[in-house]
């Protein structure tokens, strides 16, 4: 998730999810949210685990767990991204369309109702690759940072801290290549592989080098350059 084109990284997601293993599925991308899970094959978005928001997409949530499943309406879809209780789909045309908790407008559409339906993300351009962290979403399109949702901590890269309801452009980023939210902040790998980060531990989109792959936690960040692995963030215990 969260990557385009040739050369694509390895963006390992902040959350582990405690659901039921689904039965063996072939797979080209798989998602992990709080307590759901999708992966992508042929062209569907196939997920399970907790559906008490409408985050698995099947018209009406559940309080039990289910099994696995398409998401309904979502057909040739290239990127399928699960995170917090949302789960958000890109299709072959650029299109991205979001699916359960929006308290914070992570659904992108202007509004903070929770659906168990998917609904088009308000104006965004065509996108390449998407990402859902634990409260926002992001999506690359024409190499330029899209944004949305909760901004607590600056991770949707707006000024102030209220919830941003629909995508906003991220300046500063204008080459990315891949994109990945976490909890607290985002980042985005350019195409000359520099590294830009912003939210928590960053403030406002900033340079940290350069990395071949970013992995967010929950209050630190990893970046990997060819054989190197550097953090910045709290320290385990």
């Amino acid at each position: 998730m969260g990557r385009e084109g040739v050369g694509a990284l390895a963006l390992t997601f902040l959350f582990v999810a405690s659901c039921a293993p689904a039965t063996a599925i072939p797979t080209l991308d798989l998602a992990v949210g709080f307590e759901h899970a999708c992966v992508l094959r042929e062209g569907r978005a196939i997920c399970w685990g907790d559906d008490r928001f409408g985050q698995l997409g099947r018209s009406e949530a559940s309080e039990s767990p289910r099994a696995p499943a398409p998401l309904l309406d979502a057909l040739e879809v290239i990127d399928v991204a699960a995170g917090g209780s949302s789960t958000c789909v890109l299709d072959r045309l650029g299109i991205v369309r979001c699916v359960g908790l929006n308290r914070h407008g992570q659904r992108g559409d202007g509004s903070t109702d929770s659906r168990a339906t998917l609904g088009l993300v308000h104006g965004l351009p065509p996108a390449s690759a998407i990402t859902v962290g634990a409260d926002h979403a992001c999506a690359i399109a024409s190499g330029r940072v899209y944004c949305w949702g909760w901004n607590g901590t600056g991770q949707v890269g707006v000024d102030g801290s209220g919830d941003v309801l629909t995508p906003h452009r991220v300046e500063g980023v204008n080459d990315a290549l891949a994109i990945v939210a976490g909890y607290l902040d985002t980042c985005a790998i350019e195409r000359d592989e520099t590294l830009v980060c912003w939210g928590a531990l960053h403030g406002a989109p900033t340079a940290w080098g350069r990395a071949n792959a970013v992995a967010i936690g929950v209050d630190h960040v990893c970046a990997i350059r060819e054989d190197e692995t550097r953090c910045l963030g709290a320290e385990p215990g």
